[in-house]
């Protein structure tokens, strides 16, 4: 099972990087003004980051399951050696998400000004 699990995770990791490579070469091939282009490559780099954060700390976190989810995404730093990767993972976990979320905002707001 711990292959399995392992082999989906490199194939979305792989699938998440082509889908990022071809989002970036579309939008660097093709005469798009430069925000939006920027704009694109934002938002395939914070998704990809995102996918591999997430399953990052899914990873970490079946280690110490024995503490909160919410301890270790909004929490001080453990003192647990073994919980301080999933903790560091899930703060990337946030990060990544936000930057995604926000980059999509952006974007939107960036369309619906241009009419």
């Amino acid at each position: 099972m711990k292959f399995f699990i392992q082999g989906i995770q490199i194939v979305g990791i792989i699938l998440s990087s082509f889908v990022a490579i071809m989002l970036i070469k579309l939008a660097w091939s093709k005469p798009y003004p430069a925000p939006e282009r920027i704009f694109m490559t934002l938002l395939a780099l914070a998704a990809v980051y995102s996918f591999v954060s997430t399953w990052q700390w899914i990873k970490n976190y079946r280690r110490v399951s024995h503490l909160g989810s919410t301890q270790l995404l909004t929490g001080p730093c453990p003192t647990d050696a073994d919980a301080v990767p999933a903790w560091k993972w899930g703060r990337q976990f946030l990060y990544a998400w936000l930057t995604l979320i926000v980059s999509l905002i952006v974007i939107s707001y960036y369309i619906w000004k241009q009419g």
